[in-house]
């Protein structure tokens, strides 16, 4: 079902054999570096939000983990903003 979409798993081998080095190295770096940053975030949720959720129904459970993603996204996109305003700022007010 989903190799038939074009997905395809990001998980390194491990190199026992020539063919373990093989499929290492056909596996695209850029994208094996997107699935780093996804479990990062993972990580970085599961700490800040708690690692379960509350709910019981499928469908809240599911609205409950959107709304720790949504809450996340608007708190690096805040951080983002104040250090580009504080990078202004000093670049105004603070040249040497």
């Amino acid at each position: 079902m989903l190799r038939g979409r074009g997905v395809r798993p990001l998980i390194k081998h491990r190199e026992f054999k020539p063919y373990d080095r093989a499929a290492n190295a056909r596996m695209d770096k850029e994208l094996y570096g997107q699935r780093n940053m996804a479990e990062t975030a993972n990580s970085v949720i599961k700490r800040r939000y708690g690692d379960h959720v509350r709910s019981r129904k499928c469908h809240h459970q599911f609205r409950e983990i959107i709304g720790k993603c949504i809450v996340y996204n608007i708190e690096r996109a805040i951080k983002s903003l104040v250090l580009n305003i504080q990078a202004i700022i000093q670049k105004l007010f603070y040249k040497a």
